[in-house]
């Protein structure tokens, strides 16, 4: 292949990551900001809990259905947190695949990303079933 080719190709490949990653990168900073406004939204409601279960305790006037509407909403900010995060996973699995990148389907006991057909963990070498 004559070296202009071989040159166009490249260019044509740091072309295409830059367009991918780019988009990743915009994709990835608006769910990375959603999951930290909700977790700021989680601290402050632990926050508020904490106080009126507080308040309660020194006026032994404990209400267990306001403090049980009050975790459900925590819990309920808990599962929009998991639904960000999910959607950010799967920007960067997009994204990869876009790019040709081999596709995690697991995780070693170790914690190292194990992509499809491997038969050792590029983080601890252990063997694979």
């Amino acid at each position: 292949m004559p070296l202009l080719d071989k040159l166009k190709e490249s260019v044509g490949a740091a072309v295409t990551t830059v367009s991918v990653r780019a988009g990743q990168g915009l994709d990835s900073l608006k769910l990375k900001s959603r999951i930290a406004d909700l977790q700021r939204k989680k601290s402050d409601a632990l926050q508020e809990l904490g106080s009126i279960a507080y308040t309660m305790f020194t006026r032994k006037a404990w209400d267990q259905e306001r403090l049980n509407e009050r975790c459900g909403a925590i819990a309920g900010i808990d599962i929009d947190v998991q639904d960000a995060e999910k959607q950010l996973a799967q920007v960067h699995a997009a994204a990869d695949e876009a790019l040709g990148k081999p596709r995690t389907t697991a995780k070693c006991d170790c914690g190292g990303p194990l992509p499809e057909g491997v038969k050792f963990c590029g983080q601890c070498g252990k063997k694979q079933r």
